[in-house]
C-alpha cells in the first residue's frame, strides 16, 4: 500500500512540474487549459463546461466544434443546463452531428426544466416558427444489409435490428422475419417524420420565462406576440412594458427596439403609453437581474 501511495504522489508531482514549466515555456493560457483537462477528465462539470465554452467560442483556443462537443456532451450528461442548452444548438444548427431536430428539442426542453434562458427562449422560437423534418425512408429486401448515408439514419428512432459504422455510411440489417409473411420488398423507416406545431400560445409561456431572467430577445418577441395578439389577447401596453424593458440597458438598446417602440407608441392611446411605462417601471425595479 505505501508503495503505491508512494507511486501516486510521484505522478501528481510529476504533473505540478510539468505545468509549472508549461507555465514558464507556453504562458498561462496553456497552463489553464491542461489543468482544465486534467479536472474535466475527472469528471469535472464545470470544467467540462468551461472547456467546451473555451472551444465553442475560441476562447484562449482555436475554435473546434468537435472539441467543444465532447466536453460539453459530458457535461450535458451530467444534467448541466447550460451545456445541454449548446447540445441542443448543435443539433439545430449542424454544427458537429448534423441538424437533427428532434434531438436539439430534446436537450433545449431538458435545460428549459431546469430554467436555461436561452433554452427557454430557443424552444420558444421553434414553437412560434414550427419545425418539419421530412421523413426518409427505404424499400430493402428483407435480410439484406443496406448501405445508407448517415445523414438518413437516426439510430435513436429507427427500426432496425442491427447496425455498424463504416466510414461516411451506416450498414443496416433489415428485419429477418415479417409479421405479415411476406418475404417481398418491405417499406422500413429509418427516420421518423418530427415536427413541432406552431403554437403561439406555447411560446409565449416559454418567451415569459426567459424574459423575466431578463433575456433581451425573448423580451421583445414577446412584446411581438402582444402587439399582434399571438398566443395571448392583444395587449398593446404590455407590449410596450417588454420593448421598453429591453430597451432599458444601454448596451443592448437598439435601432430595432427604438423603432419598435415608436411604431407602436403611434397606435396608443397617452393612457396606454402612461401604464405602459409604469409597468416597465415597476417590472425594472422588481425584477430585473443583474
Amino acid at each position: 500500500m505505501k508503495n503505491k501511495r508512494h507511486i501516486q504522489i510521484n505522478r501528481f508531482s510529476l504533473i505540478i512540474v510539468f505545468l509549472c514549466l508549461a507555465n514558464l515555456v507556453f504562458g498561462e493560457d496553456i497552463v489553464e487549459l491542461a489543468e482544465l483537462e486534467v479536472v474535466a477528465d475527472k469528471g469535472d462539470v464545470i470544467a467540462q463546461l468551461k472547456l467546451g465554452e473555451m472551444y465553442y467560442y475560441g476562447q484562449g483556443v482555436e475554435q473546434d466544434y468537435e472539441k467543444a462537443m465532447k466536453w460539453l456532451r459530458q457535461a450535458a450528461k451530467q444534467g448541466n443546463p447550460r451545456a445541454q442548452y449548446y447540445l441542443g444548438e448543435n443539433h439545430l444548427k449542424g454544427l458537429v452531428y448534423g441538424k437533427n431536430f428532434r434531438r436539439a428539442v430534446k436537450w433545449y426542453r431538458k435545460a428549459v426544466d431546469q430554467g436555461e434562458a436561452d433554452a427557454q427562449f430557443a424552444l420558444g422560437t421553434l414553437y412560434e416558427t414550427g419545425i418539419v423534418e421530412e421523413k426518409d425512408s427505404l424499400a430493402t429486401n428483407q435480410g439484406v444489409p443496406v448501405r445508407v448515408p448517415r445523414e438518413f439514419l437516426d439510430p435513436e428512432y429507427s427500426y432496425v435490428a442491427e447496425k455498424r459504422i463504416n466510414t461516411g455510411y451506416n450498414y443496416v440489417q433489415t428485419p429477418l422475419a415479417d409479421p405479415y409473411g411476406d418475404q417481398g420488398t418491405i417499406k422500413t423507416n429509418y427516420r421518423k417524420g418530427f415536427h413541432v406545431d406552431q403554437d403561439y400560445a406555447e411560446a409565449v409561456k416559454l418567451y415569459q420565462k426567459a424574459a423575466l431572467q431578463g433575456h433581451t430577445q425573448a423580451q421583445i418577441n414577446l412584446g411581438v406576440l402582444c402587439a399582434k395578439g399571438l398566443g395571448t389577447e392583444k395587449n398593446l401596453t404590455m407590449a410596450y412594458m417588454w420593448f421598453t424593458v429591453a430597451n432599458s440597458d444601454p448596451e443592448k438598446a437598439n435601432y430595432i427596439t427604438t423603432q419598435l417602440i415608436n411604431n407602436l407608441k403611434a397606435g396608443m392611446t397617452t393612457e396606454q403609453i402612461n401604464e405602459g411605462d409604469g409597468k416597465a417601471e415597476y417590472w425594472l425595479a422588481n425584477y430585473k437581474k443583474e
